[in-house]
């Protein structure tokens, strides 16, 4: 009876080191097949990663990504070669106007408010020289609660719309000075300083707010 006793643990020993081996042969190969598929998800999202970065580079537009907190996340090289060393400059243009809740602005909408917008006018300036974009942006919304939500922002150089809006229209105006038609005394100054103006060779710059009439009146 010892004997047989003897040998039942025997062999009960053996079948636990056997199912114990096998066990760890099949837990190594699924730790092995894991890898092989967490590595292949990896060169997967660097390769897109790599596609996306040369789509926004192509882009002839600039391709802005930005924080709720007015960093500047990413800039593709539209805007690197337009701004060069000017992205502080603008990081802080953006932080100052346009980030705050009191700047009722359309980008501090988007960052907060979760609302896109498109053509809405963006202008900073560096020294002498001004900057004026048209811009489009919409929320890339965070599914985790409380963080921050990042937004994209498409910057167009003015004068790439103009030069867009006369090759369009043919450079024709389809309004006259005699179109324009007021009594308020601010607008008639406003007509007057306009036709001396378009006697003149010089470059004018008009500005206001968007939707003031600003195209109509050039």
């Amino acid at each position: 009876l010892e004997y047989q006793s003897v040998g039942r643990d025997i062999t009960e020993y053996v079948m636990n080191k056997v199912m114990l081996q096998n066990t760890c042969e099949t837990l190594q190969k699924s730790v092995e097949k894991y890898n092989d598929d967490l590595q292949y998800t990896i060169l997967q999202l660097q390769a897109s990663n790599k596609y996306l970065h040369g789509i926004l580079d192509s882009i002839s537009d600039g391709v802005m990504i930005l924080n709720r907190d007015g960093d500047i996340i990413y800039l593709n090289n539209n805007l690197k070669l337009q701004w060069g060393p000017l992205k502080s400059t603008v990081q802080k243009e953006l932080k100052e106007n346009y980030i705050k809740e009191s700047s009722g602005s359309k980008i501090y909408d988007m960052l907060f408010h979760k609302q896109s917008f498109a053509d809405d006018e963006f202008i900073f300036k560096n020294g002498s020289q001004q900057y004026q974009y048209q811009i489009s942006g919409f929320p890339v919304n965070s599914e985790i609660e409380n963080q921050a939500n990042d937004g994209v922002l498409i910057f167009k150089p003015m004068e790439n719309v103009h030069r867009l809006v006369n090759r369009m229209s043919g450079s024709y105006a389809k309004y006259t000075f005699q179109h324009f038609i007021t009594q308020d005394p601010h607008l008639i100054q406003i007509k007057e300083q306009a036709i001396l103006a378009a006697k003149s060779d010089s470059n004018i710059v008009i500005e206001g707010e968007s939707g003031t009439g600003k195209e109509i009146l050039a």
